[in-house]
């Protein structure tokens, strides 16, 4: 036990020759250094397919279609076409 324990207190000098030494000038430049965050990307639209496209224009012939018949109704309703 006592040289494992020996092993650990030199590993811990050695680390700490470590951190003093080469690596106190990484963390110098490290603290100094500011890094920004990324920019967030862009969200990016759907295209419209053709398939939507062609929904699109049926949902509007069908909306025109069925104003032209409320219209055709309320005319035949208060009899305006015989």
């Amino acid at each position: 036990m006592a040289a494992a324990s020996a092993r650990v207190d030199t590993a811990k000098g050695e680390l700490k020759e470590i951190n003093e030494g080469p690596l106190a000038a990484f963390k110098e430049l490290f603290d100094l250094t500011e890094i920004p965050p990324p920019a967030p990307a862009p969200e990016e639209q759907p295209e419209p397919t053709p398939a939507a496209d062609a929904s699109n224009s049926l949902q509007a012939a069908s909306a025109a279609a069925a104003t032209a018949a409320t219209a055709a109704a309320a005319d035949v309703a208060a009899g305006a076409v015989s």
